[in-house]
């Protein structure tokens, strides 16, 4: 009897071993850009627009945009958030890179809005120049 029950375990085991693994619907690194994405999304709206007026349905909107923008529904994005919240360290790698890129993009940005500025600072001054040697020539 011990031995058929620990025969009939060991091939329950064995049949779980070799049964196809679950998957996402939505690959791992598809997954992180679309967290990017909304992440992104989110940060946007919450600085521009104040308490009063309706973010969550303009995040909403943007949201939906995002799913579109990766070709992704709205059920297979839940069936992938939840496949990777019952896996916790995988979802915290997925949120640590994403972060990492969302960062390195908002890095970027900066740089370029600073150039931007100093370009336009120095248009101001050039401008101020040129009106300022016309004015005493007249």
């Amino acid at each position: 009897m011990r031995i058929g029950l620990i025969s009939v375990i060991a091939v329950l085991l064995m049949a779980a071993a070799c049964a196809p693994k679950e998957k996402p619907p939505i690959p791992k690194a598809k997954f992180e850009e679309m967290i990017v994405d909304l992440s992104l999304n989110e940060g946007t709206f919450s600085r521009l627009y104040d308490v009063d007026t309706n973010v969550n349905r303009i995040v909403s909107v943007q949201n939906l945009q995002v799913l579109q923008k990766h070709k992704v529904s709205k059920a297979d994005f839940i069936k992938t958030f939840r496949y990777y919240d019952s896996r916790k360290p995988e979802l915290l790698e997925i949120y640590k890179s994403a972060l990492a890129k969302t960062e390195k993009r908002r890095d970027a940005l900066q740089k370029a809005v600073d150039k931007k500025k100093k370009e336009a600072e120095k248009a101001l001054k050039e401008k101020e120049k040129t009106q300022a040697v016309k004015d005493t020539a007249s």
